[in-house]
């Protein structure tokens, strides 16, 4: 016991501290079960916020912020990220389920059909502006897309 402690306080510390370590071994088995589903909870949110996932969303704002450059590439983006192209086709495909070609080529045909239905654009300046350098493989591209040629589409 510490010096200066009366034997009843020695004892009223000893007793205190044994029923704290009896009730912490009876909730132990509960605290080890509530600090496991915590932890399961933590990994599934690591593996939603994956480094593969991540560099997705990296690729996702990178096309969406640079769509309209007709010498756009997909070695642009792996230059930048440090990464092959195949690497990045990949980890791209097998989180988004098409290959950011795919992506960007909805991304601009969609961008393409609000400015059609716009009707502020010539079929040229849209074909332009949502990065194509043709008008010719803009119109091919887009009836591939939606199964009519741009210049019927509002009609």
């Amino acid at each position: 016991r510490a010096p200066g402690m009366s034997a009843a306080n020695f004892f009223m510390c000893f007793e205190s501290s044994f029923f704290f370590m009896i009730s912490y071994l009876f909730y132990l088995p509960f605290m080890m079960e509530y600090f496991a589903t915590i932890a399961n909870e933590r990994q599934v949110d690591i593996k939603e916020d994956s480094k593969k996932e991540k560099n997705v969303k990296i690729i996702l704002d990178y096309i969406d912020n640079n769509y309209q450059d007709s010498n756009f590439s997909i070695k642009e983006i792996a230059d930048k990220m440090y990464y092959s192209i195949a690497y990045v086709s990949k980890i791209f495909s097998e989180t988004m389920n098409k290959t950011p070609v795919e992506y960007l080529t909805s991304l601009r045909m969609l961008k393409a059909k609000d400015l059609l239905r716009s009707k502020n654009y010539t079929i040229a300046q849209i074909s332009e502006i949502v990065g194509y350098k043709s008008q010719f493989y803009f119109s091919k591209r887009f009836k591939e897309f939606f199964g009519v040629p741009p210049k019927e589409f509002n009609k």
